[in-house]
């Protein structure tokens, strides 16, 4: 490795750098910030770990990994349940020459590889959007997979006609949308939302009514309300936003008023007050879901690329094949995505 470059963990204390990177990373999420991992780690019962980028003492990218050992092996990943990625992040020097700044990537990103194939019989990375080039990972035998968000520019939003319809209908019919501190009636809305795919909800529950109050407290959190004109709720949104976008995190909608276009009202009117705020990206995720496209697609986003990364020892294959460990840490990402996929 180059000299005056190290790859390391990051020590507790060092957390607020590495919060303070993530905010001014163009590739840092909520997502990534350690108060976010920290909670999620909690709950699921999952140690996290930050592997730091360092150039000359400078914090210039790095990954987090949950770390869960299982059957007797040890398991990496960069998402678990209500979050969709935390991967890798990199700002890298304050390089101009591209060459240049291309050779200090890949010496980290494949000292970074090193660390994992000696730390990790499986890792498994789903990156941020605008993290695109992972061919280090891909020529170095990682699989790689693409998937899609959707962003909107709050500048540039033309409904179809079909959804303006939807949201004018929905004013005719008297909906009307409110930011509400009523967490547990939207988490009973969200829990219904979910036993009809047959989803269980008990430890996410847990888990999204932690992230939000946490996140609420630090104004990074608001849950939308779309109700009936006669009070009832109709749909639902938690909505996060970083110092760099506006993120929909969570959405439930009540099937027996699904035809009233409450929630087409209530994404209008948000996506409205955010663009008022001076956001100029709101990501809308559910781009890897087709049930859910053809709703969000009526706002007119931009289909945005992100990439996943997956390296698996041979002890590990070898396990796959005699084991439900496979099933256990790489099925049900359905379950685990839940209304962001």
């Amino acid at each position: 490795m180059m000299s005056d470059v190290e790859i390391r963990i990051l020590k507790k204390d060092e957390y607020g750098k590495w919060d303070g990177f993530v905010n001014k990373s163009h590739h840092g999420t909520i997502f990534h910030n350690s108060d976010w991992l920290g909670t999620c780690s909690e709950v699921l019962n999952k140690d996290f770990k930050i592997h730091g980028f360092f150039d000359e003492e400078e914090l210039i990218g790095g990954c987090a990994f949950f770390i869960e050992r299982v059957k007797g092996l040890l398991i990496g990943s960069s998402f678990c349940e209500m979050t969709p990625y935390f991967g890798l992040i990199w700002e890298g020097a304050t390089e101009t020459k591209l060459r240049k700044e291309e050779m200090l990537f890949r010496e980290f990103m494949n000292s970074f590889q090193k660390q994992v194939e000696q730390q990790l019989d499986r890792a498994y990375i789903i990156n941020p959007p605008g993290f695109m080039d992972v061919r280090p990972f891909s020529q170095n035998g990682y699989r790689t997979e693409i998937k899609y968000t959707y962003y909107l520019k709050t500048k540039n939003i033309t409904k179809s006609k079909g959804t303006q319809k939807i949201i004018n209908g929905a004013r005719k019919k008297g909906i009307y949308i409110e930011k509400s501190d009523e967490i547990q009636e939207y988490s009973k809305l969200l829990e219904k939302t979910l036993l009809r795919k047959r989803i269980q909800f008990p430890r996410s529950k847990d888990l999204m009514l932690r992230l939000y109050n946490k996140f609420h407290d630090k104004k990074q959190a608001e849950l939308w309300i779309a109700r009936t004109k006669d009070g009832e709720v109709a749909a639902g949104e938690i909505i996060l936003n970083d110092p760099k976008m506006v993120n929909r995190w969570s959405a439930a909608t009540n099937i027996e008023l699904g035809n009233t276009g409450a929630n087409a009202l209530l994404l209008d009117t948000a996506f409205l007050e955010y663009d008022m705020k001076g956001y100029e990206t709101i990501n809308l995720m559910c781009a890897n879901v087709p049930s859910l496209t053809q709703f969000v697609s009526g706002f007119n986003p931009i289909l945005v690329p992100y990439f996943s990364l997956e390296r698996n020892n041979k002890k590990y294959e070898i396990a796959k094949q005699s084991s439900d460990i496979f099933k256990k840490t790489t099925n049900g990402i359905k379950g685990i995505f839940m209304n962001f996929c």
